[in-house]
């Protein structure tokens, strides 16, 4: 029998109560270059009370199973949710990620990735300039200009990335009782980053 995404009262309809929360996921797709049909599907997900499976979300939008399937293999990839095994039950069966470290890390990973693969076309493109003998100065220090931004982009997004794990861990640990040496080494950097050049020197 098919289960409805989420339960509601008489008085409001089920699509009123999706229908904010799909539109703002059908404009993320929108933005990010996939189709609508991923937005949809990823605000189905959210909104789900337990694991839905891939025919049921075929049923609720009416899409071809194939797509469904197709498109909720690149929600799993960009880390947004994750299928999950019940045992006894062979169906694929969905939740979202809602952990919001997880999803800035994913974020950042992703866009890592990004300026990672100009960096390397960059210094591609300034190797085959170099090897020409051309007249492209101008080019030349054009890619040499942009090369050394991505790079200092790059650097930051790595540092925001190990705050945000090293983060994660203090929370963790504090909830656990035993901080790690990591932890640790982390919550002095802060604390080093918080005092002024007169403690700093009084300090050491």
């Amino acid at each position: 029998m098919h289960r409805s995404v989420i339960k509601v009262g008489a008085e409001i309809s089920n699509q009123d109560i999706r229908r904010h929360i799909v539109k703002a996921c059908t404009q993320w797709a929108r933005i990010k270059g996939y189709s609508d049909s991923t937005g949809v599907l990823r605000g189905l997900t959210i909104l789900a009370e337990e694991p839905i499976s891939l025919d049921e979300l075929a049923s609720e939008t009416g899409y071809s199973k194939s797509t469904v399937s197709t498109n909720m293999r690149l929600l799993e990839d960009l880390k947004l949710v994750k299928r999950i095994v019940i045992p006894g039950d062979k169906r694929h069966l969905y939740t979202p990620i809602t952990d919001l470290d997880i999803i800035k890390l994913n974020a950042l990973d992703a866009y890592n990735k990004e300026i990672q693969l100009f960096c390397e076309a960059l210094d591609k493109t300034e190797n085959d300039i170099r090897a020409s003998g051309a007249e492209t100065g101008r080019l030349l220090e054009r890619i040499v200009d942009l090369k050394e931004s991505y790079k200092r982009e790059k650097k930051l997004f790595e540092a925001l990335r190990e705050s945000l794990r090293l983060g994660a861990k203090v929370v963790k640990s504090e909830a656990e009782g035993a901080p790690s040496r990591e932890v640790d080494e982390y919550i002095d950097r802060i604390d080093d980053a918080d005092i002024s050049e007169e403690e700093r020197a009084w300090k050491n």
